[in-house]
């Protein structure tokens, strides 16, 4: 009986990781506006990135824009569990 108890709940469930693909998808057609952020879990920097690009018309928040593809393609950005993406 301690087997059926122990077997049950002693597993940690897994935590869902984010996908590869779609982050860098999003981050090249909607990184701009911070969906790639907002994917990824980091709601607050998402908010700030699509301020940011609606007061500046766009003139600043290329800058970030470029690097987080960069970041994302080179593996360095995470969700934000800190939970690398999974690649296929």
């Amino acid at each position: 009986m301690s087997d059926l108890y122990s077997s049950n709940y002693s597993q940690q469930p897994q935590p869902v990781q984010k996908d590869f693909t779609t982050a860098i998808i999003l981050s090249v057609l909607l990184g701009a506006l911070g969906v790639d952020r907002f994917y990824l879990g980091y709601t607050g920097l998402g908010i700030v990135k699509l301020a940011v690009a609606l007061l500046s018309f766009g003139t600043i928040a290329w800058i970030w824009w470029i690097v987080d593809i960069i970041l994302i393609a080179t593996g360095k950005l995470t969700d934000s569990r800190g939970i690398p993406l999974r690649r296929a």
